[in-house]
């Protein structure tokens, strides 16, 4: 079929030019036929960007207040409901969980093909607590805390080793 298709192609491409041109005059022109004559389309529209518009533009340097180098200052307020609260039960879909498999496709059709049919709902289909959800949710709301925790107590540990070479280059040296 593809071959058809190209060897179709081909022979349209290859067709003989038709002695019409694109502007609508003959490509074989006959020194003995008059010149041809110019598109009336091209004269209206070229009368037509001669005239003047019906809306100009102000000039860029006229001043938009009393003050020069002043502009308007344009400002939006867009006030709207907030945020729903965040249900951590909540999948983001309609689907129910025992139907929407919880794992990536490849491995639940690999849970599919090698789960006998009686275990399958459990294992295929979990329903329940979404435990892994939880902890993530829990993992994620302490890694902030733990994380400036860390940061400041190596700030400490850094100002105190400062304040300790400070200390022991103002001492006069023993002799």
């Amino acid at each position: 079929m593809a071959v058809l298709d190209t060897i179709v192609l081909v022979g349209l491409m290859l067709q003989t030019p038709s002695p019409i041109g694109a502007q609508g005059t003959s490509s074989s022109a006959d020194p003995r036929d008059p010149p041809p004559q110019p598109d009336p389309s091209l004269d209206r529209i070229r009368a037509r960007l001669a005239e003047l518009p019906l809306f100009t533009e102000p000039p860029a340097t006229a001043p938009f207040s009393t003050v020069p180098g002043d502009r308007p200052l344009f400002r939006v307020l867009v006030q709207g409901p907030g945020l729903p609260p965040w249900d951590w039960l909540d999948t983001g879909t309609t689907i129910p969980g025992y139907i929407r498999p919880t794992m990536p496709p490849t491995h639940h059709e690999f849970l599919m093909s090698v789960t006998p049919e009686v275990f399958r709902g459990a294992t295929v289909h979990p329903v329940g607590v979404p435990v892994l959800s939880i902890v993530r949710a829990i993992a994620d709301a302490t890694r902030g805390p733990i994380r400036r925790h860390k940061e400041a107590r190596a700030r400490q540990e850094v100002q105190e080793a400062l304040a300790a070479f400070e200390a022991s280059r103002t001492k006069p040296p023993d002799r």
